[in-house]
């Protein structure tokens, strides 16, 4: 028996339970408490993509950055773990055409190498208890001369504001691997072979900092 792979799974149904459950709840916080920056990440993750593309999604959540992308761009597959994410962001994005919507696992994806032109996987990296291999994944997936997108909430320069706020969303069951601020996110790419990675800020309540690895 893989006792690390036992484990694994065992860690990845309990994630899975929790996001499920707080599913019909999170576009409260993703639209009130911080609709400014959700707003401008939008803004900037679709000014990435072209109408000729085929996008993957990791993370899809309930459906907030694939909205806008499904409005640029040819195709979409939008992937999550959480059966609950996933059943409101088809409710979310129903007008919408070019969407399909995939339960899928970030660190094993099951496509292609080189099969996407625009890669997203907003908010999960920090989430994630490899997040070097889900990266690996994402740049498999991902056609030469394309695009890796990740953005990811960061710790605001109000270091007290941020730590309360942290430990809040760890009580009600949110687990962080790593919590970054913008700084110790650049670092985290610096440690990889990506090589031409570009950095957009959006300020806020919760900031959130944008790589873009070129391919």
């Amino acid at each position: 028996m893989n006792l690390m792979l036992v484990y694994r799974e065992d860690n990845l149904e309990r994630v899975t339970m929790f996001w499920d459950k707080v599913a019909n709840f999170y576009d409260i916080f993703a639209n009130v408490y911080n609709g400014k920056v959700n707003k401008q990440l939008v803004f900037e993750v679709t000014k990435l993509i072209e109408p000729d593309d085929i996008v993957l999604e990791c993370g899809c959540g309930t459906g907030l950055i694939s909205k806008g992308i499904a409005a640029i761009c040819n195709e979409l597959i939008a992937t999550d773990f959480s059966t609950g994410m996933l059943k409101k962001a088809k409710k979310n994005c129903e007008h919408l055409e070019n969407i399909a919507f995939q339960k899928a696992d970030i660190m094993n994806l099951e496509y292609d190498d080189e099969t996407f032109d625009k890669v997203v996987a907003g908010n999960v990296i920090h989430l994630l208890d490899e997040p070097y291999k889900a990266l690996d994944e994402l740049l498999r997936v991902c056609k030469k001369d394309g695009k890796v997108i990740i953005p990811t909430y960061v710790s605001s320069e109000n270091k007290r504001k941020s730590l309360i706020l942290i430990a809040v969303l760890e009580k009600i069951g949110v687990k962080f691997k790593e919590k970054f601020d913008f700084k110790s996110y650049k670092e985290f790419y610096s440690r990889t072979e990506c090589g031409d990675v570009e950095f957009i800020l959006v300020e806020g309540k919760i900031p959130c900092a944008i790589a873009i690895i070129k391919k």
